[in-house]
């Protein structure tokens, strides 16, 4: 692999306390050396399995799939057309496609638009348009955009509004506001975020919530909430959160459940994530054995089944494997998959899963290997099998490899039944999702406030979903429509629908019995509270002026007070209801004659 100078290296082997693999020649080279720009390798980083959709209609209504591999010696981008039968994988027209100096690893916006490279030697992102016919690549106007102290990885959010970059010679995270036009890059305010020592690999949960960062020499993850609007990074108390001895990669999968982190020693570190604070907490049984060199680690889409690329020994002379594991899924515990490990070439440095679930791939770094491992997925059990043809030959030192799929464009539209609605009343969103194509899309719908779940439903075959809700808070609540794909279209997302739910009413009555009562007699008041659109609860206050006589609580809408000390005389009684932030005030008076 050249270093910025151009000389050729080779992959060496650091020692696990001082040194990190480098590309240098034929011999270890220290971590001083290896940040001072002398040709740093830095492997595959975060494992990113995206859904893309096309810029514009296709004209079939077979979806394609796409191999993206960054060369980190060649400076370059391969790209190649999957076979979605076989897995064979074939260089498309232009590849590859120049990139900055030393590319690191990738990342496809969610809507399949654009393609984003770090590049660590040269100090930026490149940026590319994705021709959705082709796959090709076409950088940008404005590319590359500056980095921030040796860009090592970059993750896109699942809302496609920012980017996010370790810079592992900075110790920090680049956020980076996304411009949904063009593709071009902006650095927010107050980005870098402070992270671990040598961030090298960052990933976003797949419902855009929080960042996890893999700080390869503080033996940590760094954890941080997302802030909707502005993409700030906010830590996430706890953070950072322990991993093995040098965390190399870390992913988060398909369903937010785990969470797992390759560290170089030979093991993963597997937690479960908390879904509402984003904490991680380390699982029974973890870390796993997954084999030496273990570096990347990839999730396949049904969240069943994990995979890490390992086994290669410092003289790099001994291929390495992919090592296999089936998901529990309730604990999140790795258990080997029959056959594993699966043999690879040296130095697997990156692993993806395609989008359909079907192939595996692995991109082999070394420069004897220069290739990418390609296996057929058994859905059953998890096991590999080589694919036809394999290895399939790639640029020089491929040290990252991204699967997309790029297939028929949709457009979801989110209605409401009633807006603005009332508290209690039921509000029903119908969700209708087109296609560009001829075959109407199946699958389900996912209706969100603020990226949380509210509910979902299963499109009907005119490719339309309804969901009903009656119990949401007076508020209001940005909601969007998000289509999950199928088969063959693919996923899109509406419009924000700004759903606003108002307070309703509420009217009382009170009446006496007996009335007029002699003095001594037991009086009960029987309190009524109504609403329009629910059953009122909580407590009630009875009162004489400004005396409390009482509190009691409601059932069914109605309270009693029973009482034998009042006055001879007149009375004004008062049962008063304050309601909530979802039921409005209301009070009514009586007049109790003591005779």
């Amino acid at each position: 692999m050249p270093d910025p100078r151009g000389l050729e290296k080779e992959i060496a082997m650091r020692n696990h306390t001082q040194q990190m693999r480098s590309l240098m020649t034929r011999k270890p080279a220290p971590r001083a050396q290896a940040h001072s720009g002398v040709a740093l390798f830095i492997g595959t980083l975060t494992i990113l399995i995206a859904l893309v959709a096309p810029l514009r209609a296709q004209t079939s209504n077979t979806p394609a799939e796409f191999a993206y591999v960054a060369n980190s010696a060649s400076n370059n981008v391969s790209v190649y057309r999957v076979d979605s039968g076989t897995g064979v994988l074939t260089q498309v027209g232009g590849s590859p496609f120049p990139a900055g100096s030393v590319p690191q690893s990738i990342a496809i916006d969610p809507f399949g638009r654009f393609a984003y490279v770090a590049n660590y030697a040269s100090n930026d992102i490149s940026a590319y348009a994705i021709d959705v016919k082709t796959g090709r690549l076409t950088q940008i106007t404005g590319s590359p955009f500056a980095g921030g102290g040796g860009p090592a990885c970059v993750a896109i959010n699942p809302t496609g509004g920012f980017a996010y970059v370790t810079n592992i010679l900075a110790n920090s995270v680049s956020v980076y506001a996304v411009n949904p036009a063009s593709g071009s890059l902006k650095e927010i305010a107050g980005s870098p975020f402070a992270a671990g020592t040598s961030p090298i690999s960052v990933t976003v949960d797949s419902m855009g919530h929080f960042v996890y960062v893999a700080n390869l020499d503080s033996n940590d993850i760094s954890a941080y909430a997302i802030q909707t609007d502005s993409g700030d990074l906010v830590p996430i108390v706890g953070s950072p959160f322990a991993a093995g001895v040098e965390p190399f990669s870390v992913t988060v999968d398909p369903l937010n459940r785990f969470a797992y982190a390759a560290n170089d020693v030979g093991n993963v570190s597997a937690y479960s994530v908390d879904r509402i604070t984003g904490a991680l907490t380390q699982i029974s049984g973890s870390p796993f054995a997954a084999g030496d060199w273990s570096i990347p680690v990839a999730v396949d889409p049904s969240g069943r089944f994990a995979y890490v690329g390992a086994g290669s020994d410092g003289t790099y002379a001994t291929p390495g494997y992919v090592a296999g594991y089936s998901i529990d899924a309730s604990t999140g515990a790795l258990t080997p998959v029959p056959g594993s490990p699966f043999a690879a070439g040296i130095a697997p440095w990156s692993v993806a899963v395609d989008p359909s679930g079907k192939f595996v791939y692995a991109a082999n770094v070394f420069i004897t290997s220069s290739n990418l491992s390609a296996y057929t997925l058994n859905s059953d059990s998890g096991a590999l099998t080589p694919v036809p043809g394999s290895p399939f030959v790639a640029g020089r030192n491929p040290n990252s490899v991204k699967v997309v799929r790029i297939g028929i464009a949709t457009s979801t539209s989110l209605l409401s039944s009633l807006n603005p609605s009332t508290y209690g009343k039921k509000v029903t969103w119908t969700a209708t999702v087109t296609s560009s194509g001829s075959i109407t899309p199946t699958g389900k719908v996912r209706f969100t406030w603020s990226g949380y779940t509210i509910g979902s439903a299963t499109l009907n075959s005119s490719g339309v979903a309804t969901l009903t809700r009656a119990n949401l808070n007076a508020d209001s609540y940005p909601l969007t429509a998000v289509y999950l794909g199928d088969a063959t279209n693919l996923g899109s997302t509406s419009a924000l629908l700004n759903q606003v739910v108002l307070e309703t009413t509420s009217t009382a009555k009170l009446t006496s019995s007996p009335n007029p009562s002699t003095q001594g007699q037991a009086v009960t008041f029987t309190a009524k509270i109504s609403s329009p659109t629910v059953i009122p609860t909580g407590p009630v206050t009875f009162t004489s002026g400004k005396t409390v006589l009482a509190t009691a609580q409601l059932s069914g809408g109605k309270a009693t007070l029973t009482i034998s000390s009042l006055p001879v005389g007149s009375s004004k009684i008062t049962v008063t209801y304050y309601g909530d932030s979802n039921i409005a005030k209301s009070s009514a008076s009586v007049t109790q004659t003591v005779q």
